[in-house]
Formats: structure tokens, sequence, C-alpha cells
């Protein structure tokens, strides 16, 4: 069987963006762990992690104020964005997107 070779490689890492109070139960799991401290900050870090990684969780803090960075990767398979909801930011925002994102993925809401 000849390999095809046009085709770019799946991504297959999972990465974690976000202020270090949202990220610091990831980093003995073996994610890219991306600590942030700003919007611009975490926009870098996904467009960075998104070379690599087929899922990148990003606080929801920062998923809020890159929203149009998040909405680029609607359209693409790689990578799956998915905001993490936080305590202080508690308000459904990232359950809601989670649930388009699911919908989207198999065709209805099974959340």
């Amino acid at each position: 069987m000849q390999e095809n070779k046009s085709h770019a490689p799946t991504p297959r890492g999972i990465a974690v963006i976000g202020d270090l109070d949202s990220i610091i139960g990831f980093m003995a799991v073996g994610f890219d762990v991306r600590e942030c401290s700003s919007a611009e900050e975490a926009r870098e870090a996904l467009l960075d992690c998104a070379k690599s990684c087929a899922i990148i969780f990003i606080s929801e803090k920062y998923a809020r104020q890159i929203e149009d960075t998040l909405n680029s990767f609607s359209s693409s398979p790689f990578p799956a964005v998915i905001p993490l909801p936080t305590e202080s930011d508690g308000d459904g925002w990232s359950a809601d997107r989670l649930k388009r994102i699911v919908e989207k993925a198999v065709g209805s809401n099974i959340i």
C-alpha cells in the first residue's frame, strides 16, 4: 500500500490555555499547558497550539475575549477549541458553546 503524502498529518495533542488557577490541575496529566496573563497571550498560545493539537481547552475568561479567534476554527475539524468554565465565569457561556460544538459534530443536541 502506497502512502498518500499529499495530506497533512492529523494533529494529536491536547493543550490547555489559561491563567494559573484555571490550568494548574492539567499540569500533571501531560497536556501542553500554556499559562497566560492576558487575552493577547491566550490568542498567541491558541494559534501556536492549533498547529499540533487536536483538542485545545481554553479558560472561559480568555475564550470570551478572543471569541473571534475561536470562531475562526469552527469550520475546521481540527483543532476542537473548547472553553473551560471557571467559578468566576459561571453564567453558562461555556456550556452553551460546548452544546453548539457537540450539536454540529453529531447532528443533534445530546447534552
